[in-house]
């Protein structure tokens, strides 16, 4: 189950403070434009209005990610003979 964050935040680009999003329109199907608004009143850029683009970049696979986690494991505790060995066993050499 996924956690559900609040309201979205972005950083403004003057200062890399808190960002307000007021609205998100949709520019093609994997692409929004993120109008924001920066809220840190120490910034130059002070509540004013910028654009950001929020876009679809792939899917995770949790099996692949869960089975690189378990072998970078595994090879970071052997020791270099043992890995070195399970290289040249699997890799024909």
């Amino acid at each position: 189950m996924t956690k559900r964050v609040g309201k979205m935040r972005v950083k403004c680009p003057e200062c890399g403070g808190k960002a307000a999003i007021y609205t998100r329109p949709k520019v093609t199907d994997g692409i929004s434009n993120i109008y924001a608004r920066c809220k840190n009143p120490s910034c130059d850029r002070f509540d004013s209005a910028f654009v950001s683009q929020l876009s679809f970049s792939h899917w995770v696979d949790p099996t692949a990610e869960a089975f690189q986690m378990t072998m970078d494991f595994i090879m970071d505790n052997l020791t270099p003979d043992q890995r070195q060995a399970l290289l040249a066993k699997y890799s024909g050499a």
